[in-house]
C-alpha cells in the first residue's frame, strides 16, 4: 500500500513467470536444486490468485521440493500467468483456515533443524515476515 507516497506494506521475490513465460533469475539459491518452495501467481485475467507452497516430502526424502523451472510449470498448469518466488526453505510454509468448514490445512514441515530443545528432525519455526489473504 502507497500513502503519501512511501510504502506501508510490499511483498518482495524474484520474477519467476511473466505472461506465461518461465523466468528463472538469480536469487543466491541453485534454481536447478530440488527446495521447498513458496510462490505467487495471477491468472492472464486477473481474476484469480494462486499461493503455491511445495515443501519436502514427509519424511525430507530427496524425492521433494522442487527447482524454480518445475515452481514455475506448477503455476502454469494451474493456470497462472504471471508469479514471483518468495522465500524458500524453511520459510515455505503455508497455513489455510477454510472459514466455510473450519479446516485447517498446514503445509508438510520446511525446516530440518529448529532452534527449540530438545531438537526435534523437523518443526515449524517463527517466520517473521509472511503474506496473510482474507
Amino acid at each position: 500500500m502507497i500513502y503519501g507516497g512511501a510504502i506501508q506494506n510490499a511483498v518482495s521475490g524474484f520474477l519467476l513467470m511473466r505472461n506465461g513465460t518461465a523466468i528463472v533469475q538469480p536469487s543466491g539459491i541453485s534454481p536447478d536444486a530440488k527446495l521447498p518452495r513458496a510462490a505467487v501467481g495471477l491468472s492472464a485475467d486477473g481474476n484469480r490468485l494462486f499461493l503455491v507452497v511445495v515443501n519436502p516430502g514427509k519424511n525430507g526424502d530427496s524425492d521433494g521440493g522442487t527447482t524454480l523451472r518445475g515452481l514455475a510449470g506448477y503455476l502454469e498448469s494451474l493456470g497462472a500467468s504471471d508469479a514471483v518466488t518468495l522465500d524458500g526453505s524453511g520459510s515455505a510454509q503455508l497455513y489455510f483456515h477454510d472459514p466455510h468448514t473450519g479446516a485447517l490445512i498446514q503445509s508438510e514441515m520446511s525446516d530440518s533443524v529448529c532452534n527449540t530443545v530438545p531438537v526435534v528432525p523437523r518443526c515449524y519455526r517463527p517466520i517473521p515476515i509472511f503474506l496473510g489473504i482474507q
